[in-house]
């Protein structure tokens, strides 16, 4: 079983403290905890940094998505109202009208 990201990152704070709370214990079977935690902590810190910049860049492009979309609206909504102008400018029976309809399909 994979654990998420959240459940990871918890495991990495919880290691943290105990590598904090059992140093001596740790020191004692010739194991340097202190390094240890320093070396995660930076890395947990680095992780979280990351995770913000992605979350900041899913943002954006959840932005980008509604600008776009808005200008797509926009120009279809346009082409639309000059399809309509042209249609109704030569008859629904012209070629060309004809063409337009069939392009809304």
């Amino acid at each position: 079983m994979s654990l998420n990201d959240a459940k990871r990152r918890d495991f990495v704070n919880q290691m943290i403290e105990i590598l904090a709370q059992n140093k001596d214990v740790l020191s004692e079977k010739g194991y340097n905890s202190e390094n240890k935690q320093a070396e995660l902590k930076q890395k947990s810190e680095a992780a979280n940094k990351e995770e913000i910049n992605q979350q900041e860049a899913a943002a954006a492009a959840l932005r980008a998505t509604a600008v776009a979309q808005e200008a797509l609206n926009t120009a279809y909504s346009d082409a639309s109202s000059m399809a309509d102008a042209i249609v109704g400018l030569l008859g629904k029976e012209n070629e060309l009208s004809r063409k337009i309809r069939k392009m809304r399909k």
